[in-house]
């Protein structure tokens, strides 16, 4: 697969939920992100700054998969997110890209999931799409809660076997920013 269609796909998915306004973090209140280093330097991995606060990172080796991403965009902590805000929220952006998708498309997703460690609140879902021309892209879509801060953090790629993995080195970097 081409990283171009990969990148299209992201796009689409990334610009969906702020074109919605289902972005978290970006709505209502007046207080401020704390600051955070970014790009953080990571061996193996292409970065962009996108729509002034949305951080893309590409992998171009082979140990995350050439092509694979992550993005994250750090938010106002919002504790009001609850579980079933975030289902909420996963069902718009998947009804669109199913839209998007088109025809022969598929798109499985897996119903979404909470937890907290410590004082943390963590949100998870699962999708698969399966487009007409045979390419699959497994992304998994994060949503850390902490005290000072939230990360709306996604990985994706057409290799399942690598997403977690590149989201947990992209979250380890940021909680030992102590940001959480």
């Amino acid at each position: 697969m081409k990283p171009a269609v990969l990148q299209c796909s992201w796009m689409r998915g990334l610009g969906l939920a702020t074109f919605l306004g289902i972005g978290f973090g970006a709505g209502g209140g007046t207080a401020q992100v704390p600051a955070l280093r970014a790009p953080f330097p990571i061996e193996g991995w292409r970065y962009s700054l996108l729509d002034g606060d949305l951080h893309m990172h590409e992998c171009i080796q082979d140990r995350c998969k050439p092509g694979s991403r992550v993005s994250y965009r750090l938010t106002v902590p919002d504790r009001a997110i609850t579980l079933d805000v975030f289902k909420d929220t996963r069902r718009r952006i998947e009804a669109e890209l199913r839209t998007r998708l088109g025809p022969g498309a598929l798109l499985q997703t897996e119903e979404p999931t909470a937890g907290e460690t410590g004082p943390v609140r963590i949100l998870r879902s699962r999708r698969m799409e399966m487009r007409a021309d045979g390419t699959r892209i497994s992304t998994l879509s994060t949503l850390f809660i902490g005290r000072a801060m939230g990360v709306d953090l996604m990985s994706s790629s057409i290799d399942p076997s690598v997403v977690d993995a590149n989201a947990q080195t992209f979250l380890a970097l940021i909680v030992s920013s102590d940001a959480l």
